[in-house]
């Protein structure tokens, strides 16, 4: 194993992205900070890992999901807080500017606070324009009322993602009798589209795969079946790969 420089025996890699085919961003934790740190690395001549190049100011909390667009130029993360009830937020790093661009009052994991819980993966266009996310709806006494897919574009304004960003599926309130729940969502390459996956049950009996054309908001939907419970999937252009 390669011993980073500058990475300690307390770091963890928490998360990594592709940002090229021999390029990746990647994130790591040291628990005493609370702390979530990214790194680039490039794949030598040899296929071995090179050092770790820090990008980006050190963000508050531990990472929950992370997703490169524009060819690695634009990183799009969720952090969730420290400690229960601590808020979590998305957020975008621009790599030509070195700016970061977060959005608040998201629970992720049931670990922090927030009106929306997020479900799933973050997704982001390949232009990164868009980040995409699946949530459920929290009311303030902590009873869920419903699931939506959103879209929040990486250049709005700082703020509430429930206020910044845009629905694009809805549906009640997760649990009911014969409902399938959402699961996860995916925007396509061209960003275009987005691909919700629905799911019945924790060991996933029935999925059912909602394609929304952003532009018209048109709906089709494609019944599929996964041996168990989907917590990311992506659309890749040619096929839908789910995990």
């Amino acid at each position: 194993m390669r011993q980073y420089p500058g990475a300690t025996t307390a770091d963890a890699v928490t998360g990594l992205a592709a940002t090229g085919p021999r390029s990746f961003v990647v994130t790591m934790n040291a628990p005493n900070a609370c702390a979530t740190r990214l790194y680039r690395v490039r794949m030598g001549a040899a296929g071995l890992p090179g050092a770790l190049a820090p990008i980006g100011p050190t963000l508050p909390g531990m990472l929950w999901s992370l997703a490169a667009g524009a060819g690695g130029r634009v990183i799009g993360y969720a952090v969730s807080g420290c400690s229960k009830g601590a808020p979590g937020y998305p957020g975008v790093l621009q790599l030509s500017s070195g700016r970061a661009r977060q959005w608040g009052n998201v629970s992720l994991g049931g670990l922090s606070s927030g009106s929306l819980v997020l479900q799933g993966q973050l997704s982001i266009s390949a232009n990164g324009r868009l980040l995409v996310f699946a949530t459920d709806a929290m009311s303030r006494d902590g009873v869920f009322t419903g699931q939506s897919v959103r879209v929040l574009a990486t250049d709005a304004p700082p703020g509430a993602v429930a206020r910044r960003s845009r629905v694009v599926y809805r549906q009640g309130a997760p649990g009911a009798a014969g409902r399938l729940d959402l699961a996860a969502a995916s925007i396509s390459p061209s960003g275009t589209s987005v691909y919700v996956c629905r799911q019945a049950g924790t060991r996933t009996m029935a999925t059912a795969q909602v394609v929304v054309n952003l532009a018209t908001r048109a709906t089709s939907t494609v019944a599929f079946r996964m041996p168990g419970p989907v917590g990311m999937f992506e659309e890749t252009g040619t096929s839908i790969v789910a995990w």
